[in-house]
C-alpha cells in the first residue's frame, strides 16, 4: 500500500475505535503490529502485537467507563510508517488505589 492508502486505514481505525467496533479494529491491525503510547504512566510504552494493542484499547475503555475518545488532528506518514496525531478526551476516570 502507498501513503494515501495507509492514511485511510489509520483513519478507519480511529473511526472503529471511537465507535467501539473491536472486530473492525482487529481486522485493521497486522498480527505483528506495534502501538506506542507516549508518556510515563502505567499504560505507556510499546504494545507488541494485535492482541496486546486490543487489550490496551480495552483498558482505556475500562478505565474511562467507555468515555475515551480519540479526535484525529492529523495523519502523517508514508509507505513504511504512518502516524496518527490525536487529541484524547475522557469524561470519567476510575480512581486508582
Amino acid at each position: 500500500m502507498g501513503a494515501a492508502e495507509n492514511a485511510e486505514v489509520v483513519r478507519r481505525g480511529y473511526e472503529a475505535f471511537n465507535a467501539g467496533d473491536l472486530a473492525a479494529l482487529s481486522d485493521l491491525f497486522a498480527e505483528d503490529a506495534v502501538w506506542y503510547a507516549a508518556g510515563r504512566g502505567v499504560l505507556s510504552g510499546a504494545k507488541q502485537g494485535r492482541d496486546a494493542i486490543l487489550a490496551y484499547f480495552g483498558e482505556l475503555g475500562a478505565r474511562s467507563h467507555g468515555t475515551f475518545q480519540a479526535a484525529v488532528q492529523d495523519i502523517v506518514g508514508g509507505e513504511g510508517h504512518t502516524v496518527g496525531i490525536q487529541q484524547s478526551v475522557v469524561r470519567h476516570v476510575i480512581p486508582q488505589p
